[in-house]
């Protein structure tokens, strides 16, 4: 009385229903290695493969550097640092027209020369004495005056980003070129598209 006598009739005919589906063994051994190597293909493939996306826009290509500035305006009389050039401190990297200044340093000295020679005549003239006290100064001066237009490296590193060219005229504080660290890597600032 546990089982219905139709479960039980279908229990004794077991094995007698035939087969539903036939399934090759030939193909599904075939199938399963190929589905494998597919699967493996494509995971090595989305980890080692890159696709190339392109996108455009504006960019600026920064090195952070040191920039260095023009002291004083005037007209650029020769450049000798160029791009990618390795300059030490001290090194000379614009000059700019000193003809002003040149003709002051040459008359200066001229005047010491003067003050100089009255001096080793006559070694007690108060006068003289103060006369060649002050031509020393004014060469001084002059050579100060000579040297601010002589442009050098505060820095040492590689020369980036020279805007200065010969004949090109510049206003005080305009940037010259930029000095950056041996083997630093630029940074790229540029304005693209949201969807990229």
């Amino acid at each position: 009385g546990l089982y219905r006598g139709e479960a039980l009739e279908a229990h004794r005919s077991r094995g007698n229903e035939g087969v539903p589906v036939h399934l090759t063994p030939s193909w599904v051994r075939r199938t399963y290695p190929i589905l494998g190597i597919a699967i493996l293909i494509a995971i090595v493939a989305s980890v080692f493969i890159t696709v190339p996306t392109y996108s455009t826009g504006v960019g600026v290509v920064v090195y952070d550097g040191q920039a260095v500035a023009a002291p004083a305006g005037g007209l650029v009389e020769k450049v000798y640092a160029q791009p990618g050039q390795k300059v030490k401190i001290g090194a000379i990297l614009v000059e700019l027209n000193a003809a002003q200044e040149r003709a002051e340093l040459t008359l200066a000295k001229e005047e010491l020369k003067i003050a100089t020679t009255q001096y080793l005549l006559d070694r007690n003239d108060e006068t003289v004495k103060r006369s060649l006290a002050s031509a020393s100064a004014r060469v001084t001066r002059a050579k100060a005056q000579r040297e601010t237009r002589t442009i050098r490296a505060t820095k040492e590193g590689v020369v980036s980003d020279t805007r200065a060219t010969s004949g090109n005229m510049l206003q005080p504080g305009e940037r010259i070129l930029t000095i950056v660290e041996e083997g630093s890597d630029p940074e790229i600032v540029c304005f693209l598209e949201g969807k990229d």
